[in-house]
């Protein structure tokens, strides 16, 4: 093993253990009625927001609006929504796969990652959906998926070779 990657290693055993919260866009933030104007309802920000704030958890988008676009321009449209968790990384596009591998693989790529739920209004999570707090599109995060996506986050997650 080189020292390079031995000196990543270090740093990773090092860097705090933040729960990660996965991101969908459209039915968590934007909802029906905001659909039209490509914003989010101001509801939903508030109550991620205080979701990470209690938390203290990180953002992973793995929303559909995470394709074609740079770190910096995610974490610039969603703090532009007034979105004040710390966006870290995105879900890798695996064409044609469903979302819940496309989390599994971002969480393989990061083993650090010991608490994380996922705010989606798909249920596509594969092995994963016992980690999943599904929405609806018609009203986006509410305040009794918050508090179940706080609950989820205090738990231990299922083993990622549950297929």
């Amino acid at each position: 093993m080189s020292c390079k990657n031995n000196g990543l290693r270090k740093a990773a055993e090092k860097a705090p253990k933040r729960p990660v919260i996965f991101l969908d866009v459209d039915g968590v933030l934007i909802t029906r009625r905001s659909l039209n104007m490509r914003t989010p309802t101001p509801r939903c920000v508030q109550r991620l927001n205080e979701l990470c704030r209690a938390s203290g958890a990180a953002l992973v988008v793995s929303s559909v609006w995470r394709l074609g676009q740079s770190l910096k321009a995610l974490r610039s449209l969603l703090r532009g929504w007034g979105v004040e968790g710390r966006v870290i990384g995105s879900t890798p596009d695996i064409n044609g796969e469903e979302r819940g591998r496309e989390i599994a693989a971002w969480l393989l790529a990061h083993p650090e990652t010991e608490r994380y739920v996922i705010l989606d209004d798909d249920a596509d999570m594969a092995h994963l959906k016992p980690q999943l707090v599904q929405t609806g599109f018609t009203y986006g995060l509410t305040h009794h998926e918050r508090r179940r996506a706080a609950a989820v986050l205090t738990r231990e997650p299922i083993a990622l070779n549950a297929e």
